[in-house]
């Protein structure tokens, strides 16, 4: 018997002892074989439905109902709210009453009745939860499936590069994919024929290699849903939990949520998703896979089906006429399947983040400030000569070994960014050939019949330069057809090649030294290579540093795939570029290494630093700087007049007067009451900050040190301290005027100012 055939009859004869274990607890007590495990003082009992079937055993009506006894204080442990609920008096009451107990059985302090709501709003979102999606009815191909012998390694050929198990079906243990409620006994008669060998299975997709028994699982079965309500019983009783297909693996997860608990589960669903080569099922839907790791925070699965749907939408986000909803297929002509739904989505954030990283980066590469972004060296000598010309007390126009040393170093400069202009133009019509081509192709197998495929080449014509950038080919092409330095230093500019261009250069250079035209210090010179003037731009070495740092931004970008800080190993992914920085990663949870706490505040925009802005309650609150007072006359279009500053903008505020009424200089009040007199003209009121009984709080504010940069609220606080009685009376008696001016608008002279007026009870008198 091969290795293969053994590993799939233990893998079936695992299941089926777990089938049995199972119908053991629909058994009395006295037939059991688990006898001794009956201990705990919690019944938990689960009715299964009325004809369910029949098990991959051949065994026919399971048993009606099915209890297991828990121990009081783990069940406590697990902290689960459902559970406690149920604990409490009423629901027990409740559950001896639906199940006909109207005394425990001995040793029983309380019965737990799991069984699965038959109508109302719980049974409806129950049942939409537990619907399999479609991907996890087919993942059992999978364990037929073998791919072609290359997937042994990445795109770079050698020892490193190994991806053990990549050619490799999915083990029988992890995709078994029989249903709770399966025919195939009646079908086959041996136990090796329930995974016999189908080497006729081209894929990970519908095909007439499909059995008829594996055609009808349903999307949801009440039978699937109790027995796996019994198997996270017998869990938290502790024993062993199986998961050997991806429809057990869906149905304990939302199972395990909607009971609240999901440890019960968690590292059981982690194990399967990290067994190589079962990480595949991260990549081909990498949509169910962040769904179910989100809710039951798997980080490592989390972040490798982040990584996968980031870059997918980015290359979305960066088209011509971006997409505001994703199109049905990836530009791999993946089909995508819906992640749920979220208050806020971290996977759309992060794509545009991403393709907004790439497109600077890119416009970088062909931009004048390339050189000076890779820190060459060479490049700052030819920076430090611009200076030392610019600096030159002679003028060009005076000086033609000046003028002529300038022109030389701007073709050299024009010629050294034309050829990278050059290099990176080439690297985006770059496209996947040899072996990183027939390795995406192998992969793209799994998934996609190989007549429904599109050449990738002719899907990349298809996408623009910044979509390209969002992709690994245009970053392997910025090492791999990096020319070498016989055909770089040939490269023509203008009629002449770049050796000769650096070479007139050099010579003028030393025209203009010897001449002393030019001053400069040996010391800003240790060229690491030999050459006859330590002055002279070396070339050679120029190249050497633009080779290392091209080298350098390819392996930054599509360096990751072979990271294994993170635990999933990726087989299926290299059409795609998966390394994500701060700026992408921070909207994931704080639990998986983001910075979403929950309050939202990661997906806002980032508040800009203000120059004015409110000053109230105390200067301690500053945000910006105070506008100064104004004692001219009021102006009904004004919105800040005889207050230091205003909270109200005229943004958005269409037809509504913010012009201030005169009343003792009352103005729009800040963080104060206000009164609408009309439905025009908002006036302030008296307001509650620093006035009314706490006269002490209002002078600790007033003289209180503003900020460091509230310059002007600090002079607005020394002209307070300073303001004469006598002015104080003047202003007090201006206001009292214009108050008298305009009965129908003053307010009331107990009106006060948020941060100004102030009325003393005894002499009236205005202090500011």
């Amino acid at each position: 018997m091969s290795t293969t055939s053994f590993a799939a009859e233990e893998a079936m004869r695992r299941h089926l002892s777990d089938l049995m274990a199972i119908q053991q607890l629909s058994m009395p007590l006295q037939i059991r074989i688990d006898k001794d495990s009956n201990k705990g003082s919690v019944l938990a009992v689960v009715n299964f439905p009325e004809n369910p079937g029949r098990d991959c055993n051949g065994i026919v009506n399971f048993g009606k109902v099915y209890q297991l006894r828990l121990d009081y204080d783990h069940v406590v442990a697990l902290g689960s709210t459902k559970i406690m609920d149920m604990l409490k008096q009423k629901k027990q009451e409740k559950f001896r009453r639906l199940l006909r107990m109207e005394a425990l059985p001995a040793g029983i302090d309380y019965v737990l009745d799991f069984t699965p709501p038959l109508e109302g709003e719980e049974c409806s979102e129950l049942t939409a939860s537990l619907w399999l999606p479609a991907s996890t009815k087919i993942w059992w191909m999978a364990g037929y499936y073998k791919p072609p012998a290359s997937m042994e390694f990445g795109p770079r050929e050698g020892h490193l590069c190994k991806r053990p198990l990549a050619d490799k079906a999915v083990g029988a243990v992890l995709s078994l994919g029989h249903d709770d409620e399966c025919p195939c006994a009646t079908t086959y008669s041996d136990i090796s024929h329930l995974w016999a060998s189908a080497d006729d299975v081209a894929g990970i997709y519908d095909g007439k290699w499909v059995p008829s028994f594996r055609r009808n699982i349903k999307d949801y079965c009440r039978l699937r849903h109790c027995m796996n309500i019994v198997r996270i019983l017998r869990a938290i009783a502790g024993e062993d939990l199986l998961i050997n297909s991806a429809t057990r693996m869906w149905t304990l997860a939302h199972l395990a949520l909607y009971l609240d608990v999901v440890p019960v589960v968690r590292d059981s669903i982690t194990q399967w998703f990290s067994a190589c080569p079962n990480t595949k099922f991260i990549e081909i839907f990498p949509e169910e896979s962040f769904n179910v790791a989100l809710k039951l925070r798997m980080r490592d699965v989390l972040l490798a089906s982040f990584r996968i749907l980031v870059n997918e939408r980015a290359v979305d986000h960066a088209a011509t006429i971006p997409l505001t909803k994703p199109p049905a297929m990836t530009w791999m002509e993946r089909q995508r399947t819906d992640y749920g739904d979220l208050p806020e989505d971290p996977i759309e954030h992060a794509s545009r983040a991403f393709a907004d990283r790439m497109k600077a980066k890119l416009d970088s590469l062909r931009g004048d400030m390339a050189y000076g972004m890779m820190a060459i060296v060479e490049w700052e000598r030819l920076q430090y000569y611009c200076n030392q010309i610019a600096a030159s007390p002679a003028t060009l126009l005076s000086n033609p070994v000046l003028r002529e040393l300038s022109e030389k170093l701007s073709k050299l400069k024009e010629a050294l960014l034309k050829f990278l202009q050059v290099h990176v133009t080439n690297c985006l019509a770059h496209v996947s050939e040899g072996r990183l081509d027939s390795l995406i192709t192998a992969q793209r197998d799994h998934y996609c019949p190989p007549h429904k495929q599109t050449p990738t080449d002719q899907l990349l014509k298809k996408l623009n330069d910044y979509q390209k950038a969002c992709l690994p080919f245009f970053w392997y092409g910025l090492k791999d057809i990096f020319p070498d330095f016989n055909a770089f230093k040939s490269r023509c500019y203008q009629g002449e090649s770049i050796a000769r261009i650096a070479e007139d250069f050099n010579d003028k250079l030393d025209e203009a030294l010897l001449g002393r035209h030019l001053a400069i210090t040996p010391e800003d010179f240790q060229s690491h290579l030999p050459t006859a003037v330590p002055f002279h731009f070396n070339l050679k070495l120029f190249y050497i540093q633009l080779e290392l740092q091209l080298s350098l931004l390819s392996l930054q970008a599509v360096g990751f795939r072979d990271s294994e800080t993170e635990g999933i190993q990726f087989y299926m992914s290299d059409h795609l570029l998966l390394t994500l920085e701060e700026s992408e990663l921070k909207y994931l949870p704080l639990w998986a290494g983001g910075f979403d706490d929950g309050s939202g505040g990661v997906f806002q925009s980032e508040v800009p630093w203000t120059d004015m802005g409110p000053s109230e309650p105390g200067p301690h609150y500053h945000t910006g700087h105070t506008i100064a007072s104004n004692t001219g006359d009021t102006d009904a279009s004004s919105t800040v007049d005889y207050a230091p500053t205003s909270t109200f903008s005229e943004i958005n505020m269409e037809d509504l007067d913010l012009g201030d009424y005169t009343t003792a200089r009352s103005n729009v009040a800040q963080d104060s009451i206000s009164t609408i007199y009309a439905p025009s003209q908002v006036v302030s009121m008296t307001s509650e900050t620093f006035t009314g009984a706490d006269d002490v709080s209002m002078a600790e504010a007033m003289f209180a040190v503003p900020a460091e940069h509230q310059g002007l609220g600090q002079a607005v606080a020394h002209y307070v301290e300073g303001v004469s009685d006598g002015d104080q009376m003047s202003e007090t008696q201006d206001g009292d005027e214009a108050e008298n001016g305009d009965d129908d608008e003053a307010m009331d002279s107990d009106s006060t100012l948020s941060l100004g007026t102030y009325y003393d009870d005894d002499d009236d008198a205005a202090l500011l």
